[in-house]
């Protein structure tokens, strides 16, 4: 747990150097570590994960093994196997590679986007531990996804299909992400799409629905996914109505309803709605906790924008009204401490890969 807990303090004590002339250095050199920390792990947060990735990726040895369907990963995953082998390298260059891809866009849209880019490092860390150290073709396809999304906004056809298709080649679940649409309704819909996903979500389960419309369309492999999940003893639990994620996520949507009026950007927009498809996700498929944490990632990483911009909101009405500055900031920093401090306290010993 000790490497864990070095990492996350390193975040947390780091925050001190938003919107200072520091703060670029230590974000970058946050960054480098965490990126290191995520390449070179032997293992993960959780089980199975890095030993499977291990074993997909020794069976793509050859072209013909890129273009076999019982190989059960999708594409994007196949390829980079198969240029890893074609070269000599050993499984960590798979784990090694998904690292890669897996943060470096998420961390070139905080720099970009960010208006407290280590607070995004730090609210980005449960999903960099649940995600990064565990699922990593998930995490990969939310990486390429975020940049779909980030395109989409600015009208950039072609590579915003271009980060789409990227995005599902990793994982056929990044298709959730043509909801994207969902941000052009008004937050007063999107707070009533989200009550009535509430409803669903808790009173049935609407994805054994959603498998047998894949089944009929012919996304036969989706349908299986999805129906293999549900009925899995491991991964079909529901999420309680009281989960930290749901509670903290439906405290976020409220805080940005909050102060609808008072956004002045429309990229403001933009990514506060993103947060709410999110949540509706969540909520929606809450049947079934992995799905629902899965297809819900893919959206709710905008917490590394949205997070810091509700900061930057509240920080200014309570420097106006009370004269302190950052007490949202310090208020969301003390939240994701008692969030992510769980998550580390339950996560597999850590390992670090020496060649």
């Amino acid at each position: 747990m000790l490497p864990y807990l070095l990492i996350f303090f390193s975040l947390y004590s780091s925050i001190i150097y938003d919107r200072t002339k520091f703060e670029k250095l230590v974000f970058v050199f946050l960054s480098f570590v965490l990126f290191i920390f995520s390449a070179f792990r032997v293992g993960g947060t959780g089980p199975a994960d890095y030993d499977a990735y291990l074993r997909l990726y020794s069976k793509v040895a050859s072209w013909e093994n890129v273009v076999d369907p019982t190989i059960h990963a999708e594409a994007g995953f196949r390829i980079l196997s198969y240029l890893g082998n074609a070269a000599g390298f050993d499984g960590q260059f798979i784990i090694f590679s998904m690292a890669l891809l897996s943060a470096f866009p998420i961390m070139w849209v905080i720099h970009k986007y960010s208006c407290y880019r280590i607070i995004s490092l730090l609210v980005w860390m449960p999903y960099f531990l649940t995600m990064n150290m565990h699922a990593s073709r998930v995490s990969v396809a939310a990486a390429f996804g975020l940049l779909f999304i980030i395109n989409y906004y600015y009208s950039k056809k072609i590579i915003s299909l271009l980060f789409l298709l990227l995005a599902i080649s990793f994982h056929s679940s990044a298709i959730c992400l043509l909801l994207v649409f969902l941000t052009k309704l008004t937050y007063r819909q999107l707070m009533s799409v989200f009550c009535i996903s509430i409803f669903l979500g808790f009173t049935m389960n609407p994805l054994i629905l959603i498998a047998e419309a894949f089944k009929l369309v012919g996304l036969d492999i989706i349908s299986w996914m999805i129906v293999s999940y549900i009925s899995s003893d491991d991964y079909g639990y529901p999420m309680k109505f009281y989960d930290p994620r749901i509670i903290l996520g439906v405290v976020t949507i409220f805080l940005i309803y909050n102060i609808r009026k008072s956004i002045t950007h429309m990229f403001d927009n933009y990514v506060f709605k993103l947060f709410f498809v999110g949540m509706i996700l969540i909520v929606l498929f809450s049947s079934v906790t992995i799905i629902a944490w899965r297809l819900s990632y893919f959206y709710l990483i905008s917490c590394v924008l949205v997070i810091p911009l509700i900061c930057k909101y509240y920080n200014y009405r309570f420097s106006m009204s009370l004269g302190y500055i950052r007490v949202m900031s310090n208020f969301y920093s003390l939240i994701y401490v008692l969030y992510i401090f769980p998550i580390v306290y339950n996560a597999q010993s850590y390992g670090f890969y020496l060649g």
